[in-house]
């Protein structure tokens, strides 16, 4: 029988990240083998996509995860963190999460905040790699990736 945590992190690994910059339009981030692409203009590094929706990858309501996504936007405003809203899917599925880019933490920092919103895992993304990295171990998944504007429909994150 398969591990079904194996299944999620492999789906982390494929997922694919939509940002919303304010002001601009949306980016997506895409996971991909080898060099990584142009890292955006005037974004600080390290930044973390962060969620505090499905804990523990239980399925709740919107009105949960929304409620959820706002305490996690109110720990990153009394940590003094700059965010923008971001949507983290599976290409292959319809499961999507809203999310958030942050910056202004280090990796332990936004670990333990992903812990604390009871996430397995998060990402990590500098110029030099995208990474999955756990909140529950010491599982770590790097790679190169690549930005483009997205030409389907995006997921926007539900409002707050």
């Amino acid at each position: 029988m398969t591990d079904p945590a194996g299944r999620r992190w492999a789906s982390y690994r494929s997922a694919v990240v939509d940002l919303f910059p304010p002001g601009a339009r949306p980016l997506r981030v895409h996971q991909r083998p080898g060099p990584p692409g142009v890292f955006p203009a005037g974004l600080e590094e390290p930044a973390f996509v962060l969620t505090a929706c499905n804990p523990g990858s239980a399925p709740l309501g919107d009105a949960a995860n929304r409620a959820r996504q706002a305490e996690l936007a109110a720990a990153l405003a009394a940590a003094s963190c700059r965010w923008w809203p971001a949507v983290g899917w599976d290409l292959s599925s319809d499961h999507r999460e809203d999310s958030v880019l942050v910056v202004g933490l280090a990796e332990d920092e936004a670990v333990a905040l992903g812990r604390r919103f009871g996430q397995e895992a998060l990402y990590g993304w500098t110029r030099r790699s995208w990474s999955v990295v756990s909140c529950v171990d010491d599982r770590r998944d790097e790679s190169g990736w690549s930005l483009s504007e997205p030409e389907d429909a995006v997921a926007r994150p539900l409002p707050l």
